[in-house]
């Protein structure tokens, strides 16, 4: 919105408030005719203006008679009550001189003209006015009327921060850039001197100005000054009275025989913003029950915050909840755990010692939550949580999942102290060989980790603690329970968590054993999902090796590589490309081209240069391991099947069908030659030549390879294996373009309940199965169908993978896809407008989403009849898929008519514009021959 849409708007709104609210309708209607838009922020502004006043009291300030709205208040014409708090009321009033303009002005209440209340306001002014910051409402001006003192502010045209963040569904990664703000604005505070002590939603307005919304700081008017030379004229509160808002105030505010209140306090208050903010409920829900103020203190003072993440799932309506967040109920919850749990404990710390030092601190962590990096709160330790739970449950036991914890806690700490009582040997040289082979061992036992495994065992475990006759009835309420990713999560937090530990601390001076352990630990987590997690540890193991052994050792080199293919899957192509060509160099240079690590990188490199849609070098680097293959081993080995079958599948990508097909058969028929007929790798080339000649519309001829690559990979590695899903999946995909819907819906279901239950429901191939099947809803009219599969498959990529990652990008597309054809376009722009702001900057050039992204905004700006914006953003669609594929392609042809009907829709809606005559053009262009 411009400054412009923003003081029409706030016009609008304070000239409805000086009329009678049953002749609102009608002064709207005349004042907001043909600007709808307008007359709903208008009409949202009144409705928060309500919602505003509220007058803040507990048992000890009883309640007080409204006073009359005054006149004038010193120079200050009143235009309309705005709200009420604890210590005053605000209005919105005009000033007429030196300038016209429109301001708040807080009126403190009645009684505020004691010495000592005046003080306190003097100490108020004075630290006030040493603020200036853009998330702080400005001080303007000071006075006294009728014996009671007022100050001037600017008027905020906002709304509380939670009402605009529901309002507009904002995402979480919104709402904590709008939260990192205020922390700042409350840091600026706290450099200056001054507590706001009464941070709460309704005192954060949201504006917005310019094209981004900006939050603002109202209200200090119980703000204490904390300098020096302030605090001289400040008194203290009276005894019994609680100053502030019980919802966000901190345990020091609750005791009211604590007298030291500092800055922390603010950060308790940011972290019960932040709760909300994240779960859409109040730490306590203290204002949704009618609470004495012994129990208000006794709840702030001793009652234990539940997770934000537990909070939100057993609260009312999680799913609509989540929904005003842009995620499903699943994909908040695993975007809350861990991580946001952590901070929001830590800034809602009892003991404000163990909470976050400042604003800016808390803050900090929020922005490396945004950034994917380690956050500075973790779960208390161990030793700090058997503390409080002895405290707790003093003669109680709970067996069962304490025991779980120690096992698997002790089977590292075991073979871990076992490897340190080998490194106290005298002799070097058996001291390195005993620790390379243990550390091989770590390595193959954290590779052997199977979550689907553990998870089985989870759960048989639970039901057999169980009595006979309660066995039954537990097994069913389990059945919706996912034990895959139960167990996965369980994997992540207490044993690679605790491995990692571990590792860096017994070896700490041994670099090279325990980069090699953090190395395998970060390649079982990749493996596992945990892509994101295991980008620390293999950091670590590169930073060592290249310190300990020197940054051109071919171990360094295997890090470097290592890292590349870690950067791949986080899809940070451009880092990723750097750490493969280094490796490349440096092992080329130790062993000579022909090496196999050489060439295996060299593959490796030209098939992530291939999904950056940089045909041209991936072909380059691909044909030249071929030939290297060739060189060394000749045309029947596995390693020259394999680069011919790579080719074949990036000219597969770059739409040379033909010329595809060529590598893929001949990959087949070596294959056929050289391996067994229910060897994975025939296999696998079996399902790529089918696979090219369905892309080609020969159905037909693809089938039996299918069928044939189905049938002998759940012979070979049965139904639960990932490839044997896989091509499931594929089964589907042929179905589905041989129109045959049910048998399609029917693969699809089961590659994804089997992904669900062997790998658990964030997979990245559960989710892949999760898309297949929302697409093959969409294409056969059901898109409600695909919605929540569509949900959860974006709110977990875009958690794990990041916003600009490809596979992000498309299901974000395709949700889009969804909410047109749900007759929901605001919800598709809001989608696609977030692809091109923030997104495509992202992407390699060139990338084949640049165009689908543009298409997609293109038609989500044409549903809503911006002609002019969808053109531009059609014909960007269209250079962006030449720039790609060159101008012949078929989604170039498809780009170019969606120009055509864009233009010819807008010729529909002015017919004078002369806008056929470029739909004609274009047809002419890209027109039949």
């Amino acid at each position: 919105m411009t400054s412009g849409g923003l003081s029409r708007e706030f016009e609008v709104f304070l000239a409805a408030l000086d009329r009678a609210s049953e002749d609102r309708g009608a002064f709207l209607e005349e004042r907001c005719a043909g600007d709808d838009p307008l007359r709903a922020r208008v009409q949202a502004l009144l409705e928060n203006h309500h919602k505003a006043e509220i007058a803040e009291t507990s048992e000890a300030v009883p309640a007080v008679t409204r006073p009359e709205m005054p006149g004038t208040i010193g120079p200050y014409a009143v235009r309309s009550r705005l709200g009420e708090g604890g210590m005053g009321v605000v209005y919105a009033a005009e000033q007429r001189h030196p300038i016209r303009r429109r301001v708040a002005v807080k009126l403190l209440k009645g009684g505020a003209d004691s010495r000592e209340v005046l003080a306190r306001f003097d100490a108020e002014r004075q630290a006030l006015a040493l603020m200036n910051h853009a998330n702080i409402a400005q001080i303007l001006d000071a006075g006294v009327h009728e014996g009671r003192p007022y100050f001037v502010m600017e008027l905020i045209a906002g709304v509380p921060i939670t009402e605009y963040c529901d309002r507009r569904s904002l995402p979480i990664e919104e709402r904590l850039g709008l939260f990192v703000a205020v922390c700042e604005g409350v840091q600026h505070a706290h450099r200056k001197g001054i507590i706001h002590r009464d941070l709460k939603p309704t005192n954060i307005l949201v504006s917005e100005e310019g094209l981004r919304p900006t939050p603002k700081i109202i209200d200090f008017g119980i703000a204490k000054a904390v300098t020096e030379h302030l605090l001289e004229a400040t008194v203290h509160t009276e005894v019994g009275r609680i100053i502030g808002t019980p919802d966000y105030m901190s345990p020091e505010q609750a005791d009211v025989t604590a007298l030291d209140i500092d800055t922390r306090s603010d950060v308790y208050s940011l972290g019960a913003l932040l709760y909300e903010l994240l779960c859409g409920s109040t730490v306590f829900g203290l204002s949704e029950r009618s609470a004495g103020l012994d129990e208000i203190r006794s709840t702030i003072l001793d009652k234990t915050p539940t997770r934000v993440s537990d909070r939100f799932l057993s609260g009312e309506r999680p799913g609509d909840v989540a929904s005003r967040r842009g995620a499903s109920r699943d994909a908040l919850a695993r975007l809350l755990r861990q991580d946001l749990d952590w901070i929001t404990q830590k800034a809602l710390e009892k003991d404000r010692v163990r909470r976050y030092g400042s604003a800016a601190e808390l803050a900090g962590d929020i922005r490396r939550f945004l950034a994917g990096g380690a956050v500075v709160a973790r779960p208390p330790s161990t030793g700090y949580r058997v503390r409080k739970f002895v405290r707790r449950n003093r003669g109680t036991v709970v067996a069962g999942a304490v025991l779980a914890c120690a096992i698997a806690t002790a089977t590292v700490t075991s073979t871990l102290a076992a490897v340190s009582a080998q490194g106290q040997r005298d002799e070097a040289e058996r001291r390195a060989a005993d620790l390379e082979r243990v550390a091989a061992f770590e390595a193959e036992r954290l590779a052997a980790i199977e979550p689907r495994a553990f998870g089985e065992t989870i759960r048989g475990l639970i039901i057999g603690a169980a009595s006979e006759q309660d066995a039954d009835r537990l097994a069913e309420l389990l059945e919706g329970v996912n034990f895959t990713t139960v167990a996965l999560r369980g994997i992540d937090r207490h044993v690679f968590d605790e491995t990692i530990r571990q590792i860096d601390e017994r070896f700490a001076d041994d670099a090279g054993t325990r980069a090699t352990l953090l190395q395998s630990a970060s390649t079982t987590m990749a493996r596992l999902g945990l892509s994101e997690d295991a980008l620390d540890p293999q950091t670590t193991a590169l930073e060592l090796r290249a310190a300990h052994l020197g940054p051109e050792h071919a171990l360094t080199a295997e890090s470097v590589a290592q890292m590349g293919g870690l950067l791949k899957i986080l899809g940070r192509f451009t880092e990723s490309e750097e750490h493969y060509r280094d490796a490349v160099r440096i092992l080329e240079r130790e062993r000579g081209p022909l090496a196999p690590g050489v060439l295996k990188l060299r593959s490796e490199l030209g098939l992530l240069l291939g999904e950056m849609a940089r045909y041209g070098d991936a072909l380059d680097e691909l044909r030249a391991a071929l030939s290297g293959y060739r060189a060394v081993h000749g045309e029947a080995h596995a390693d020259t099947v394999k680069a011919l079958n790579d080719i074949g599948l990036v000219l597969h990508e770059q739409s040379e069908l033909a010329e595809s097909a060529v590598y893929l058969k001949a990959a087949l028929d070596a294959s056929r030659r050289l391996l067994g007929p229910h060897d994975e790798q025939l296999l696998a080339a079996v399902t790529n030549y089918g696979g090219s000649l369905i892309r080609q519309g020969r159905l037909a001829e693809g089938t039996p390879y299918f069928e044939e690559a189905l049938e002998g990979f759940r012979a070979t590695l049965g139904d639960d294996h990932h490839t044997t899903m896989t091509m499931v999946s594929n089964m589907g995909y042929l179905k589905q373009e041989l129109g045959e819907f049910e048998e399609a819906e029917r693969f699809y279901l089961e590659s994804l309940e089997t992904r669900r239950r062997v790998l658990g429901e964030d997979h990245a191939d559960t989710l892949v199965s999760e898309l297949n099947l929302a697409n093959l809803y969409i294409e056969r009219g059901d898109p409600a169908a695909g919605e929540p599969l569509l949900l959860h498959t974006v709110g977990v990529r875009r958690r794990d993978l990041g916003e600009a990652h490809p596979r992000t990008i498309n299901a974000a597309n395709n949700l889009s896809v969804v909410y047109r054809l749900l007759g929901r376009p605001g919800d598709a722009l809001r989608i696609t407008e977030a692809q091109v702001q923030r997104t495509l900057p992202e992407l390699p050039d060139r990338h084949s989403m640049v165009g689908s992204v543009w298409s997609e905004h293109a038609r989500s700006l044409l549903d809503m009849e911006r002609f002019a914006d969808a053109s531009a953003a059609a014909k960007n669609a269209y250079e962006a898929r030449t720039a790609t594929f060159g101008p012949s392609h078929s989604s170039v042809l498809a780009a170019a008519e969606l120009v055509i009907e864009v233009h010819e829709r807008w010729h529909v809606a002015e017919p004078d514009a002369g806008h056929d005559r470029t739909a004609d053009e274009w047809k002419t262009k890209h027109g039949p021959d």
